[in-house]
């Protein structure tokens, strides 16, 4: 069993998971997805012949085809001066989008974020953690969208949709940064991210609805203030 089932909340919404699906790591489980980049990667990078056999190896996809015309695109945008990605950026991408039980996916985030193997994340890198895997699910993946790959899939209004989610980033950062002490253990990790929604943020889908959800409080919450301005 995996993470919650939910519908697209909106057809942007349906627009990026169509999207994501062209990179196939739905079809794998998040341990196959971290052993294997794990045991190809060197020095916490993957090059181009390592992101190529894992490719072949787990079946995700690294180049467009068909109607998933930004797949390159996505990889490029990850690579850094000297052409290697970050294992940690590929680890984040597979494990949202792979299939499983949202304890093993918080447990696999756990073990990558925790680099000394200390069991214990401080609260300054938990918010940097949560702000890249924020930034993954929403600029990352969210840039997927090509118009006509779905009736709902438009450029336009999916760019749209981004820069609206964009302006709840910081307030579903302090959100969930909050719900942990001065730092977190596995355990209370575990407990704390998978609470929310049946863990729903473990799944770039949810913490898209996450924004939504804050987006949607903040511009009603102007819009009362607004009104009460105007009462006055």
């Amino acid at each position: 069993m995996g993470c919650i089932e939910a519908r697209p909340s909106n057809s942007e919404e349906f627009a990026i998971e169509n999207a994501e699906l062209g990179l196939c790591f739905d079809k794998v489980n998040p341990l196959q997805v971290d052993l294997v980049l794990r045991k190809f990667s060197y020095n916490n990078k993957l090059n181009q012949g390592q992101l190529e056999r894992t490719s072949g190896i787990l079946g995700f996809r690294i180049c467009n085809y068909g109607l998933n015309l930004k797949i390159s695109d996505l990889w490029n945008k990850l690579r850094s001066r000297d052409g290697d990605i970050n294992l940690e950026d590929v680890l984040i991408i597979g494990i949202l989008l792979s299939k499983g039980k949202p304890e093993i996916k918080a447990r696999l985030f756990f073990q990558i974020f925790d680099v000394g193997s200390q069991n214990i994340i401080e609260i300054d890198i938990i918010r940097e953690k949560i702000e890249k895997i924020i930034d993954i699910s929403l600029e990352t993946l969210g840039r997927l969208v090509v118009t006509g790959q779905s009736i709902h899939s438009n450029e336009i209004k999916n760019r749209m949709y981004i820069e609206e989610l964009k302006k709840a980033k910081r307030y579903c950062v302090d959100e969930v940064t909050g719900w942990f002490g001065e730092n977190a253990n596995e355990e209370s990790w575990i407990n704390t991210i998978c609470n929310y929604e049946k863990g729903a943020l473990l799944e770039a889908r949810g913490w898209r609805n996450f924004l939504k959800r804050l987006a949607d409080e903040k511009i009603n919450a102007n819009h009362i203030k607004e009104q009460k301005s105007g009462n006055q």
